[in-house]
């Protein structure tokens, strides 16, 4: 995989797709343990996070970045003061995203961008495992999204240079997280290596395959907005 367009598909997507950006103040949104915003800072980024899990915020505090507690909207940071916002699985979880955008507007510079990704409702995964797609993930998943209505909440919240599109670099997590949800009464630790690996690892060529028949069957959708 490391010669084809999977392998940079995950460099880029491992980035958040800043990598081609001016270096700057980067404000990572739901940072979980701060591994992504250690990477950024080693990248030349002035980072800091947000978090609203506790435990998390404990643990991603230790790196000695200044983290965030609490939502963002109650945070009160102050405007146009970053290049930079990312968010990694985390608007799926939000109950009013276009609040949530219009606050990371606001926080934004001007030419700043915001970028966020999120799973994929309408991917090839959720159409061939149906219910037993990994990301569904219910309760915990309150909206899922799709490239058009991702667009849409972005313009709401006041972004009028957005483009959205989506990326299958995941296809095989979700496709062997799926398998764990389908076979889940069994003992997935002893399903076989062809299921644990071989066929993830085919789902993933399939999907990027399909991808270029299908633009919108990425497992994962991916917003970009400048401000």
């Amino acid at each position: 995989l490391f010669i084809t367009p999977i392998h940079r598909e995950r460099i880029e997507l491992a980035q958040m797709y800043i990598g081609k950006l001016k270096i700057g103040n980067l404000l990572e949104l739901g940072c979980g343990d701060g591994t992504r915003l250690t990477k950024f800072a080693a990248l030349g980024w002035t980072v800091e996070g947000q978090e609203v899990d506790p435990v998390s915020f404990n643990i991603a505090s230790r790196t000695g970045i200044r983290i965030h507690l609490g939502p963002l909207e109650k945070l009160g940071l102050p405007k146009s003061s970053y290049d930079a916002i990312v968010m990694n699985h985390v608007i799926e979880h939000v109950h009013d995203p276009v609040s949530l955008l219009k606050e990371c507007r606001r926080l934004l510079k001007q030419d700043g961008t915001l970028v966020l990704v999120t799973p994929n409702a309408i991917s090839l995964g959720h159409k061939f495992f149906k219910s037993y797609w990994r990301g569904l993930e219910p309760p915990r998943h309150i909206i899922l999204y799709c490239p058009t209505n991702l667009y849409h909440i972005a313009q709401r919240a006041g972004f009028d240079n957005s483009i959205t599109w989506t990326t299958s670099a995941n296809a095989n997590v979700f496709s062997q997280g799926s398998l764990h949800i389908l076979f889940q009464s069994y003992d997935y630790r002893s399903l076989t290596k062809t299921l644990q690996y071989v066929v993830p690892s085919l789902f993933l060529l399939f999907a990027r395959i399909y991808l270029m028949i299908d633009k919108y069957s990425g497992e994962e959708c991916v917003l970009w907005s400048n401000k």
